[in-house]
């Protein structure tokens, strides 16, 4: 069985990492209190996440306008979920996800 603080670390610390590194390629903007933040800080980010992680319920949606790009992030879920990635953000995403210990797949269309 896998101890539950294990796993909400590992998936604060990985998962965060991508879309840090997702922020400094992209513009990104994400729901929070009411309105959209645009190119919010990494406080932010980690603040949201952890929220979610203690809470056991809610998701982080981080909008790249500028790419028509949607991702993704759910508590219950050991992925994140990204939506029409250009072709150019697919060639980022493979080794972004790689140097956090984790891979790219592209759906199949």
């Amino acid at each position: 069985e896998t101890d539950p603080a294990i796993y909400t670390a590992f998936k604060k610390t990985k998962f965060s990492s991508v879309i840090f590194k997702l922020m400094c390629y992209y513009r990104v903007c994400i729901p929070w209190d009411g309105g959209w933040v645009d190119q919010p800080n990494p406080e932010l980010i980690d603040h949201i996440i952890a929220e979610i992680m203690d809470c056991h319920s809610g998701t982080l949606t981080c909008l790249f306008p500028d790419e028509l790009a949607l991702l993704v992030f759910d508590w219950d879920c050991l992925n994140l979920s990204i939506y029409h990635p250009s072709a150019e953000m697919q060639q980022l995403l493979a080794p972004i996800a790689a140097s956090e210990g984790l891979f790219f797949r592209a759906a199949e269309t």
